[in-house]
């Protein structure tokens, strides 16, 4: 499309959500608020008929959590996944919006 991609990693939002959703904000053209940093737990009419079979974790935050911790110990096979993927990811994290920029 002749478009540079608009991508962000999610450890960026989990670890500094404001400078993360403030970039992304700016690079999509669209207003920043602090409003996007906490929100009233529960469901939401736009959550759509799947969210009661796997939004349960969503429904109950207030806010963004801290960022994962390390990965855990991959099978043969996941790790095989894991490296045919790698190339892809790569590919797109050259694309990646950093809050710190």
């Amino acid at each position: 499309m002749g478009r540079t991609p608009v991508v962000i990693d999610s450890d960026d939002i989990l670890t500094n959500p404001q400078a993360a959703l403030t970039r992304l904000c700016a690079a999509l053209g669209i207003g920043w608020t602090p409003a996007m940093l906490a929100w009233d737990a529960g469901g939401k009419p736009e959550d759509g008929a799947w969210a009661p079979h796997w939004y349960d974790a969503v429904w109950r935050s207030t806010g963004f959590g801290p960022p994962p911790g390390p990965l855990p110990e991959l099978s043969d096979a996941q790790a095989d996944l894991c490296a045919a993927a790698m190339p892809i990811y790569e590919e797109l994290a050259a694309y990646r919006i950093r809050p710190e920029e």
